[in-house]
């Protein structure tokens, strides 16, 4: 039943100027320490973010297994990008690392 309470949380919104550790800790809501990679990368692409097993030089040093992608275009002049590093090991996320940023020309 845990699957019930987990599938009817509020998706977190995400705006310019969120705080990153509260981005951060409402995903987690969404994507507990110890998910399984294939229901965590669901979650977050139900959330809007696009995933793929890549590494990201925004995150230098993790030992990241996927990137989700997530871009808003509510900002002022730019759009912001969300990158939510996931950090698998034995099929099971690790850790989740959150990084905002402006997307330009």
């Amino acid at each position: 039943m845990w699957w019930l309470l987990w599938a009817c949380q509020k998706a977190p919104e995400i705006k310019e100027r969120s705080d990153p550790n509260e981005i951060r800790a409402a995903l987690l809501h969404h994507v507990p320490i110890e998910s399984e990679r294939h229901a965590a990368t669901t979650a977050l692409q139900q959330l809007g973010f696009a995933c793929g097993a890549q590494r990201s030089p925004d995150f230098p040093g993790a030992s990241t297994d996927e990137i989700c992608d997530l871009q808003r275009a509510d900002g002022v002049w730019t759009p912001v990008r969300w990158q939510v590093a996931l950090q698998i090991h034995e099929g099971k996320v690790a850790d989740l690392q959150v990084s905002p940023g402006m997307v330009g020309p």
